[in-house]
């Protein structure tokens, strides 16, 4: 009887140790949502690029490029998108900014 608990034991605190935990896969978060609309045809000094809309934002923004991982082709219909973003430049009222990571939303 006393051999049955041992094995039984053993085999439970052998199950217990080797069961590990799947490691959460850290999905990526963004900061921000928001619409590429399209090219900025503007002909002033601080146009082109394409217009990004950020959700809860008046300002204006501009992109000049996606990350070459992004795996989003930039078009002229609106595209719904999240993103992480930092600000390149500003000129008059328009503020070019470049996006670190970036997923159709």
């Amino acid at each position: 009887m006393k051999g049955i608990i041992i094995i039984l034991m053993a085999l439970t605190i052998g199950m217990i140790s080797n069961c590990t935990k799947d490691p959460v896969s850290e999905a990526l978060q963004f900061e921000s949502t928001g619409m590429i609309m399209g090219s900025d045809k503007g002909m002033c000094p601080c146009c082109g690029g394409w217009i990004l809309e950020i959700d809860d934002d008046e300002n204006l923004y501009r992109i000049e490029e996606l990350p070459e991982d992004a795996g989003i082709e930039l078009s002229e219909t609106n595209l719904s998108v999240k993103f992480n973003w930092n600000v390149n430049r500003e000129c008059s009222s328009i503020i070019y900014i470049n996006i670190e990571d970036i997923e159709l939303n």
